[in-house]
């Protein structure tokens, strides 16, 4: 590190080239204390290394604090960029991927980017319930300021289809690769599987292939399974799928 930026405890590496810090803390430090530590690390390069590192706005692009338990990371890339929690530690694929989606696209760099310029919905064969659904969940995730959305509906109002639609716009035009969709009833497995294979993407009408994997749709086939439909992206296409595993109790 420079002057007057300390020691790092870890530089990060992918492909050869430095593109992160990490701060280590002892086991039950409060990580959101030490994020200046990290940021000023993240800066603080000296001139021959910066040569052999990937900077975004003249600092490291990825941030870490860990203590063992508990890890944060700051992607640099995103707008607004700030700490999160993470339930694990990215592979370096991972990383390696968000590198190479910034070189794609420098204007809109990740998802969180990429939401803010989603185009308008299309609100054809949409209920008014389920346009502000879309609208509701897409502007929260443009503001982050919360972890979660929660979408509350009646039943029979179309919370399946609402969800398709939101699926497919962020996986189209948000730069997610995959959406998981859970249900805990082998029933709605199966609604929810029919709501993604008929479903006709807006402008064109097409209909989404099955998966190019092997040519067929997995179909949830045993009694007291949970059926778990998915939405993938993919080399620009899509495949709807469904995975199932085996439990000793009655969900």
């Amino acid at each position: 590190m420079a002057s007057g930026h300390g020691r790092a405890d870890y530089l990060l590496y992918v492909d050869k080239r430095v593109v992160g810090v990490i701060e280590s803390k002892p086991v039950g430090t409060t990580l959101a204390g030490v994020e200046w530590q990290s940021a000023t690390h993240a800066d603080g390069l000296r001139p021959e290394v910066r040569l052999k590192a990937l900077t975004h706005d003249g600092r490291l692009p990825f941030v870490f604090e860990a203590s063992g338990i508990e890890t944060w990371f700051t992607n640099g890339f995103d707008p607004d960029a700030r700490a999160r929690r993470l339930f694990s530690f990215p592979r370096p694929e991972a990383l390696a991927q968000l590198i190479r989606d910034a070189d794609a696209d420098p204007a809109h760099p990740t998802w969180r980017a990429k939401v803010r310029t989603l185009p308008p919905l299309d609100t054809t064969g949409l209920r008014p319930a389920q346009i502000e659904a879309v609208r509701g969940v897409e502007r929260s995730l443009v503001e982050q300021r919360f972890d979660r959305s929660l979408i509350q509906m009646a039943t029979g109002a179309g919370k399946t289809y609402t969800a398709v639609t939101q699926a497919y716009r962020l996986l189209e035009y948000g730069g997610f690769r995959r959406i998981l969709f859970l249900v805990d009833r082998i029933n709605l497995a199966k609604q929810t599987l029919a709501e993604f294979q008929n479903y006709r993407t807006p402008g064109d009408g097409r209909r989404p292939p099955t998966d190019p994997g092997d040519g067929r749709r997995h179909q949830p086939h045993h009694r007291g399974q949970r059926g778990r439909p998915g939405l993938r992206h993919g080399r620009g296409s899509y495949s709807w799928h469904t995975s199932t595993r085996r439990t000793g109790r009655r969900p």
